[in-house]
């Protein structure tokens, strides 16, 4: 018996006649295979009874029947997808080490390198189906980071897979080790070349013949941001939110859909909600300036203290 089975079958046995029982996705749809005899529970069918009706179209759901899926994937939706990635992008200075020499050895550490899934989110199909069917085509074709590097570089690529992410094996730890003669060689050919140190870091004392240092790039904000709102909870943010519009009802008009961004934040033990517009479709001179949010919680301040660290007498 698996481990799978084994957890399904002590999940139901939790389970007693008039129950309401909502299943999610993956192993919990299982539990339903091992009620005990006489034990009659009401199931919420959270992603719709197979075979009772296709996917409904947008207004015509039937929600004890139909799937509760909707389809995001209009024109609209993808240009939406698109914005958001793009202004999630973060750039990094490139101080000269792009693009590479033609003679430039890469060095590839680590197994999701060489993993399919590691370059896939996890909510899709290789993750979902692919890893209770193994050997199940992908449906996508796309290389993995050490198949891209070796097209390039093959010959000037090395690859150490090191262990397993999951897994409790550490002996290719051991296997990967390397020397660091040729650390050592280049250092010395560098130096011989009248090349000088890196530059230290902020905090030490500058070294005579140390090159000058460069502040670390920081990304600016390219859309005019505020903060609206910082709640524990999503209802009372998003009441500060249309607070936010009552006073400033010129600038609301002009909002879209995804200017007003709604993050779930995360504290200490729970998540909090920040409310955030985006003004960049309101005219310049009708865009207030940034308030205090209201409301205005503070995770930490709200938690307290951390308790402080006891040594146990055990």
């Amino acid at each position: 018996m698996d481990a799978q089975t084994i957890i399904a079958r002590r999940v139901a046995r939790e389970l007693h006649t008039g129950d309401l029982v909502n299943l999610g996705i993956g192993l919990p749809t299982q539990v339903a295979h091992y009620l005990p005899r006489g034990v009659n529970v009401f199931f919420q069918s959270e992603n719709g009874l197979v075979g009772m009706q296709p996917l409904p179209e947008m207004g015509f759901a039937w929600a004890d029947l139909t799937d509760a899926g909707l389809d995001l994937d209009s024109g609209a939706d993808r240009a939406l997808a698109r914005a958001l990635a793009e202004e999630s992008v973060v750039l990094l200075a490139n101080d000269g080490v792009l693009p590479l020499r033609p003679q430039t050895r890469l060095a590839v550490v680590g197994p999701q390198a060489d993993n399919l899934a590691a370059m896939l989110g996890c909510y899709t199909f290789p993750s979902h189906v692919g890893s209770q069917y193994p050997g199940t085509a992908t449906g996508v074709e796309i290389p993995t980071v050490l198949a891209a590097l070796k097209e390039e570089r093959a010959d000037l690529t090395q690859y150490e897979p090191g262990c397993d992410v999951d897994g409790t094996d550490t002996s290719r730890i051991d296997e990967a080790v390397g020397s660091l003669d040729g650390l050592l060689d280049l250092s010395a050919a560098q130096e011989a070349e009248g090349l000088g140190d890196a530059p230290w870091p902020p905090h030490y004392k500058k070294q005579g013949d140390e090159p000058p240092r460069v502040a670390p790039s920081r990304r600016r904000a390219t859309h005019p941001l505020i903060t609206v709102a910082k709640a524990a909870h999503k209802d009372d943010a998003l009441a500060g939110l249309e607070r936010w519009k009552a006073r400033h009802p010129d600038a609301a008009a002009h909002l879209q859909v995804d200017d007003v961004l709604v993050d779930s934040m995360r504290g200490r033990s729970t998540t909090w909600t920040r409310i955030r517009v985006n003004l960049r479709h309101v005219p310049e001179p009708e865009r207030p300036a940034e308030e205090p949010p209201d409301p205005d919680y503070d995770p930490w301040r709200a938690s307290g203290p951390r308790a402080p660290k006891t040594r146990s007498s055990s």
